[in-house]
This record gives C-alpha cells, sequence and structure tokens, in this order.
C-alpha cells in the first residue's frame, strides 16, 4: 500500500489516513487543498491553529458580510451580545442580518436597587418574551420564601419601556497575536504546493512548522504577519479585487519568500528558505482564489503578474 509522510508530523501514512486540507480554510471560502496532511494533525489545525484566522473579529465580520456560513450552519456575527446604553444597562443579544436591521433582545435578568431600609428588585425581559415574566419573578419568591403572585398581577405591574435607536456597549477583544500562526500555516503549506517535499527537509521549513504545531514564537522565522490597515497590502497586486486571497512565492535577494494575503483583511511576507539552489527548477509562483465562488481564478509566476499591473 503506497505510503507518504504527514507534512507536519512526519509519519508515514497510508493514504487512507491522509485527509483534505484546505490550505487557505474552508470556512473563508478556501478551496484550495493537499492530500498530504494526516488526520490527527488536519484536525489539530482546524481545532487550535485555523480558528484564530476564521473566528477572527475582522474575518467574522467579513464572513457575515459575504454570508458564509459556519459548520452549524449559521452565519457568523463579529459580536452576539451588548449592553444597552440606559439607565439599566440591561444585556442584550445581537442578531445580524445581511437584508434587515439587527435584531437586539433583552436577555432575562434582574436588578437590585437599595432604597433606604429595602431592597427593589426590577426583572427584565424582552418583550416578545413577556409570558416568561411570571416563571421569573415566582422562581425568586421560591428562593427567598416569598409568597408567590398570579401570573396576571405580574403582568399587569409590569411596565413596558420601548428604547428607539438604542445605542448598544460591546465589549470585545481583538486578537493581535494568534492569528499569526494560522497565516503561517498557509505560508507553510503553499511553500510545500509549490516546492515538493525537498522543502520538509529545509531547517527553515522546520521551524516554521515547530513554530505552527507548538504554538511558539520563540523560533527564528524571519517575516512580517499584520493586518492590513490604511497603509494597503505589503505586495500591491490584484488590489482592484480585495476579496480575493493571494499566494505568491519568489527568490528575493537570494532568499525564498512567501506571500499571503487574505481578503483585504490580512496579509504577510516570510522568509521560507534560504537556499534557493536546493530548488533549481522552481522559479517563482502566484495564485489567486476567488472565495465567494470558491475557485482557483489565476494561477502563474509572480513575474508574470508583476508584467501585467505595469502593462
Amino acid at each position: 500500500m503506497e505510503c507518504r509522510k504527514c507534512i507536519f508530523c512526519g509519519e508515514e501514512r497510508t493514504q487512507d489516513e491522509l485527509s483534505v486540507e484546505h490550505i487557505f480554510p474552508q470556512a473563508i471560502g478556501g478551496c484550495l487543498t493537499i492530500n498530504a496532511v494526516c488526520r490527527p494533525c488536519n484536525n489539530f489545525l482546524g481545532t487550535e491553529v485555523d480558528k484564530h484566522l476564521t473566528d477572527h473579529w475582522r474575518t467574522r465580520a467579513r464572513r457575515h458580510a459575504l454570508g458564509f456560513m459556519g459548520k452549524r450552519g449559521k452565519e457568523p456575527a463579529p459580536f452576539d451580545r451588548g449592553i444597552l446604553q440606559n439607565e439599566d444597562e440591561p444585556e442584550v443579544s445581537l442578531t445580524f442580518s445581511r437584508t434587515g436591521p439587527m435584531d437586539v433582545s433583552v436577555l432575562p435578568g434582574k436588578t437590585v436597587v437599595s432604597r433606604e431600609d429595602l431592597d427593589v428588585v426590577r426583572f427584565r425581559i424582552d418583550a416578545r418574551n413577556k409570558d416568561k415574566l411570571p416563571d421569573m419573578v415566582n422562581k425568586f419568591l421560591r428562593r427567598n420564601k416569598l409568597p408567590e403572585k398570579s401570573s396576571k398581577e405580574i403582568l399587569d405591574n409590569a411596565k413596558r419601556v420601548q428604547v428607539d435607536d438604542p445605542w448598544i456597549a460591546v465589549d470585545t477583544e481583538i486578537d493581535m497575536r494568534m492569528y499569526k500562526r494560522a497565516v503561517l500555516k498557509i505560508v507553510y503549506e503553499l511553500t510545500w504546493r509549490w516546492l515538493g517535499d525537498e522543502f520538509l527537509h529545509d531547517p527553515i521549513a522546520d521551524m516554521i512548522r515547530r513554530s505552527i504545531i507548538e504554538n511558539s514564537f520563540e523560533y527564528p522565522v524571519r517575516g512580517n504577519i499584520r493586518i492590513i490597515g490604511d497603509e494597503g497590502p505589503l505586495i500591491p497586486l490584484w488590489n482592484q479585487n480585495p476579496m480575493l486571497h493571494i499566494g505568491a512565492l519568489s527568490n528575493i535577494a537570494g532568499s525564498l519568500l512567501c506571500y499571503v494575503r487574505i481578503f483585504s483583511d490580512f496579509d504577510g511576507g516570510v522568509v521560507v528558505s534560504e537556499t534557493p539552489e536546493v530548488y533549481p527548477d522552481f522559479h517563482s509562483g502566484f495564485l489567486a482564489v476567488d472565495p465567494v465562488n470558491r475557485t482557483i481564478v489565476r494561477e502563474s509566476t509572480l513575474e508574470e503578474e508583476i508584467a501585467a499591473s505595469f502593462a
């Protein structure tokens, strides 16, 4: 039975033990695949590496705008909860829609207000779920060994508050580090696709591989991976279509450098080899992936792309 080494763990694997690996993650429209990663490594990459890119706040916003569904059939939203900026500051759930306004729903909760010698408990619930209010109130009363009230009494005393044009505060964390591992994984797999198994023996390939697997930034991998700002991408190719994923590999000043761009949100250039002479049959590579239609729209050499951009 034919075997090959997994390009991450290095173990000999049969074809049945290998699985389809998306170089650009499938969650962001990746269609470029390789069949050189074993199932355990593929699962690890998906749950421990790719997620830092696909679930990054900026990517979630992009996926939502493009209508890219998650594995459970739901569109990712940039935010799912926030705090309504009014007197009680209730927590709200947020449901985004690409075809209509965002839906805001008040989450069930209560607020205790101290007044002189007594505490006043205020219960809140979204008006669409008002039938659940009596259960909330009576559950609290039972826990505090107080007499329960009828549903009618509770609902008759409920006050409806409508907030027009609500302001909502959102607390979020923006990853400025871990997404780089996911971009580095794309760099590593793209480079292997162009250079072949000889690349696996390159000392820099080993450092990149260890950085990905060990979740370490201690290895001296040279390059720059970043969130694209107002200054634009590092390499201004195919800027007319910011929705593409771009990959390129070329000899720059005696070193092989791989460049990756994900949408117009992330990019990076990484030195993948300082011995380009080991790969005499390789000159340069370029490809562009359309994540919306999940197709490779262009594959050529970097020289051809540069020449075309100045034509």
